[in-house]
């Protein structure tokens, strides 16, 4: 049986790494409850948790105003006349016997600025927790989310069959392997810098940030078929950049890029993997 204290450990350490990984290189940010749920649930399930992944409808109450909700309410005529998956909005999250478990729900914010995109509106977020870890019993109705005076609550109800009506529609459960082998690296490793896709102007910011000290250097995971990876010859298996003195090298492991920078004699720049602040415990 696992301790209470050790639950919640678990789940904000694969809070982080979801975070990290998604956040990095996932194509349907805001969209990608499903991914969020299974990942979680592979993870969840190497580390002793009871649980599976439900879908259905979901509400939460982002902010104080009456326009502050955002809801995935599958209407029965809406997925009758869907042909697919992508015209329902449904919403995938992980439950155990006793608690309802949501790793997406940092992507409120995003999903608020794309809805309002779509119809002008002016969303106010005061609550976008980077997870969510309810009781079922503090779970609130539909009703009760809509019309609650303020931020900060919310409505999950699986419906009985949508899976089964979802994969019929090609819908399909399949975690990537690559992804998740990167999920778990990153879940053993909380520390650890992503680069993927989404982090070019991030990236970009930091490299400045590295390049003011002549002698810093930083120490980066690239994932498997990143860019970066890619281009330094280790797409398959992921690699560890080092930058340090004007040019960018690859390594397979990290002990081999901190040998690197070891011969070089360069210190670490502040978001570099070895950085004293970043090897503090999670």
């Amino acid at each position: 049986m696992i301790q209470k204290e050790s639950r919640l450990a678990v789940v904000e350490r694969l809070s982080v790494a979801l975070q990290k990984l998604t956040n990095s290189s996932s194509l349907k940010l805001g969209s990608d409850c499903a991914e969020h749920a299974y990942l979680a649930w592979h993870i969840l399930t190497e580390n002793g948790f009871n649980c599976r992944v439900a879908i259905g409808a979901a509400a939460w109450r982002i902010g104080p105003n009456d326009g502050d909700v955002l809801s995935h309410i599958p209407r029965r005529a809406d997925i009758l006349a869907a042909k697919s998956t992508k015209a329902i909005p449904y919403h995938a999250w992980v439950e155990t016997d006793t608690e309802v478990i949501d790793f997406s729900t940092h992507t409120l914010r995003l999903k608020a600025s794309q809805l309002d995109a779509q119809d002008g509106g002016n969303t106010t977020v005061q609550w976008c927790p980077d997870f969510l870890l309810i009781p079922k019993e503090d779970i609130k109705l539909y009703g009760e989310v809509v019309q609650a005076p303020r931020e900060g609550v919310a409505f999950y109800q699986e419906i009985p069959g949508m899976l089964e009506f979802m994969k019929s529609k090609g819908f399909t459960v399949e975690t990537g392997e690559e992804d998740l082998a990167i999920l778990r690296l990153i879940f053993r490793n909380p520390t650890v810098h992503v680069m993927g896709i989404n982090e070019q102007g991030l990236q970009a910011k930091l490299e400045s940030v590295t390049n003011q000290t002549d002698n810093a250097h930083e120490i980066a995971y690239a994932y498997p078929t990143s860019p970066s990876a890619t281009e330094h010859g280790f797409g398959k298996e992921g690699c560890y950049t080092v930058k340090a003195i004007g040019k960018q090298e690859a390594f397979l492991t990290k002990s081999q890029a901190i040998q690197h920078v070891a011969q070089l004699g360069t210190t670490p720049g502040r978001w570099s993997i070895d950085h004293p602040l970043n090897n503090q415990a999670a």
